[in-house]
């Protein structure tokens, strides 16, 4: 990140002249690229790429659940005496430089600040107040987050695969397509090798689709997609496998770097040497 120093080594770089020879073998998670790739750029690393955790809502909690529920009551009708509890909570929570509540509308400057709401502040201000920041604890509430730590080569969980696919298809996907899809976690040995097979007639061992992330709009069913990245998630133990591999002096097979949520099914499975196009 040094000024001068974001593309490839010169005769004067540092790491060319302190790597020397030395094979450089750099595991890093799948979807960051951006860093990880400056260690082949810089250190002729082979990235070997590593899955992110599960996905898991935020959720609201202690203050933030609590004032959800005095907004939900307010918006209700059933009480007009919770201006001031509502404020004091966003007070408390400092939701209100999150959502300021204007004194004049479309005025910054009018931003209340102040613990107690001034008597010129009109039932419509509060109420428009008040929807803006039930969007926003609502957006909150479903903002995905890691869910604990990913352990290098292990495959996921059931309740695991859940929660990556709840996130990929927005909360889409029935039940009965849930048990559908979580039904190819089989023994592995043999899900291994079909796949291998697989991979070896396609020549997705050492090709990546350009076309995959227009596959996930049009062409397959959430349930038939939904075991295509069943599948390989299941194949996350191929990390170690390509630890192994890179160690060995062998070839560890390349893949976009990404996110699958952001980038498609692309970024699958993990234990690839990553590549990133600016």
């Amino acid at each position: 990140w040094l000024p001068g120093q974001p593309l490839g080594n010169d005769r004067q770089s540092w790491s060319d002249e302190l790597i020397g020879e030395l094979p450089n073998i750099y595991v890093y998670a799948a979807n960051n690229p951006s860093e990880s790739i400056l260690a082949k750029r810089r250190g002729y690393g082979t990235l070997i790429s590593y899955n992110v955790p599960p996905y898991g809502r935020a959720g609201l909690y202690l203050e933030l659940a609590n004032l959800r529920e005095l907004v939900t009551e307010y918006r209700s009708g059933t009480s007009d005496d919770l201006k001031q509890t509502i404020w004091d909570t966003c007070l408390r929570c400092g939701i209100n430089n999150e959502v300021p509540l204007l004194a004049n509308e479309g005025d910054m400057e009018s931003n209340i600040v102040e613990p107690d709401l001034p008597d010129t502040l009109s039932s419509n201000q509060f109420n428009s107040w008040v929807r803006d920041l039930s969007d926003y604890l609502e957006v909150l509430q479903e903002r995905l987050f890691s869910s604990g730590l990913h352990v290098l080569g292990s495959q996921p969980t059931e309740d695991d695969l859940k929660s990556y696919l709840s996130a990929y298809f927005k909360d889409s996907l029935s039940e009965e397509e849930y048990k559908e899809a979580l039904t190819i976690h089989q023994s592995q040995d043999e899900w291994n090798f079909l796949h291998f097979i697989r991979d070896l007639f396609n020549g997705d061992l050492w090709r990546v689709d350009s076309e995959d992330i227009e596959n996930r709009k049009e062409g397959t069913t959430h349930t038939e997609e939904a075991k295509q990245i069943v599948s390989l998630l299941l194949r996350n133990t191929e990390e170690l496998d390509g630890i192994v591999t890179a160690l060995d002096g062998g070839y560890v097979p390349p893949a976009p770097g990404g996110d699958l949520l952001r980038d498609g099914t692309a970024v699958l499975p993990t234990g690839r040497n990553i590549h990133a196009l600016d």
